[in-house]
């Protein structure tokens, strides 16, 4: 079938969100006219090489980190990356703090960058909510169709929940920012008018929309992938025999992710019955981290590259998130054969008593209780862990690959679906 019938897109994101999971499979269907991003290491060959060195020698995370923004799927030719912009807006958020208004200047700053960059001939605009105002604003005067990646609950949903867990652990995150007048809220809200059509990776953002008057006609929902290659069971795991359990939690260790309940649950069972590793950037103040550190591990910020490790050490995954979009970690955790505990607030994936646990928000005795369960049947364990792999046919980057090119011709009113390109 002839390519030169398919829609064309341009992707726009910071970061290497879903490990660029929607520029790849755009680009497998033959439509990806160009991706923009920040920090991007796989369109510099020659400085690939020394760039590993330093990071090894030096064992500097975030150096780790950005050189995992990479993927062989991605042509080069098809990015643009404005890294010396990405570098300075990692260090204003690190030295002046991530505030509402700082993330919109930046998310600003980045459209504008494309702007002046030149918008290539294309159908579709596809970028992520909060960041997309300026461009949306230019391709709807030249008569292209915007898409919106939704991947958060609205901004004014998530800032009462803040307020609240503000006020019940005072202290525990001072540099939180849970204003409800944010820049962030105002773009959102241009950006929903904007939109054509609105992508939620769950039915949780879906209400969460709706709740604030999004045009329901313009909603569709496609769950976030997993990258099976990375995410699988290990070959054998040491069953729970005579040690404690092993929980992992990964993400934002603050207070939108419910880590304080998470904490309060394993310190009543102990360091003789569980143990508890935390990966991902700690955010709330050391001093309340304390009493917790002979049974928590704070791992701190690491390489994506990590994460596979990890699950395979864990023998449940814990997420107790007060407000999530879709948490790609808990997806990952069960593509590895690990139940998950967590939330009706994930976009959660688990079935209740199947492969995990749902449990409510601010709960620290049902975490408790979940946890016990385990230990006190170890079989459920093996049970659950392996009905979890049911997660693999569900979440694999060819549905989502599927689902995110039927949408766009869908839209667009273009060629049909050609499946055999993106087996």
């Amino acid at each position: 079938m002839s390519t030169l019938a398919s829609p064309k897109v341009c992707v726009a994101h910071l970061g290497a969100r879903r490990y660029y999971a929607l520029p790849r499979v755009i680009h497998e269907a033959g439509m990806l006219e160009r991706f923009y991003t920040d920090i991007f290491v796989g369109n510099k060959s020659l400085a690939r090489a020394p760039l590993r060195r330093v990071a090894n020698a030096t064992k500097i995370h975030a150096l780790q980190r950005w050189l995992n923004r990479d993927h062989e799927q991605l042509p080069n030719a098809r990015v643009t990356s404005y890294d010396l912009f990405g570098l300075q807006s990692t260090l204003r958020r690190r030295f002046l703090g991530s505030t509402s208004d700082r993330y919109a200047r930046i998310n600003a700053e980045f459209n504008r960058r494309i702007l002046r960059s030149g918008l290539p001939d294309c159908d579709v605009v596809w970028g992520w909510n909060s960041a997309s105002l300026e461009l949306f604003r230019h391709a709807k005067q030249l008569g292209k169709l915007c898409v919106l990646d939704q991947n958060l609950p609205p901004n004014a949903i998530v800032a009462a929940l803040l307020r609240e867990e503000q006020a019940r652990w005072p202290g525990w995150q001072p540099s939180l920012a849970a204003s409800d007048k944010s820049a962030l809220i105002a773009r959102q809200s241009q950006e929903w008018e904007l939109a054509d059509c609105i992508v939620a990776p769950s039915d949780f953002v879906r209400a969460g929309l709706l709740e604030v008057g999004v045009d329901s006609n313009k909603l569709r929902i496609v769950p976030y992938p997993v990258d099976l290659q990375r995410f699988h069971p290990p070959a054998a795991k040491a069953r729970l025999d005579n040690r404690p359990l092993r929980i992992l939690f990964a993400g934002e260790v603050g207070l939108r992710k419910g880590v304080p309940y998470l904490l309060d649950a394993v310190a009543r069972l102990g360091k003789q019955r569980v143990q508890v590793r935390l990966a991902g950037p700690v955010r709330i103040a050391r001093d309340k981290l304390e009493p917790y550190r002979d049974v928590a591990e704070f791992l701190g910020a690491l390489p994506n590259k990590a994460l596979p490790e990890l699950y395979h050490w864990a023998d449940v995954f814990v997420f107790p998130t007060l407000c999530d979009a879709f948490a790609l970690a808990h997806a990952e955790a069960l593509a590895s054969g690990v139940p998950v505990i967590t939330t009706p607030n994930c976009g959660s994936i688990v079935r209740e008593g199947l492969d995990g646990h749902i449990v409510p928000i601010r709960d620290a005795d049902a975490i408790q209780h979940a946890l016990e369960r385990y230990l006190d049947q170890p079989e459920l364990l093996q049970t659950q862990s392996q009905a979890a792999l049911d997660v693999r046919d569900r979440l694999s980057i060819r549905q989502y690959g599927l689902a995110v090119v039927s949408l766009i011709c869908e839209l667009t009113a273009k060629r049909p679906l050609d499946e055999a390109r993106l087996s």
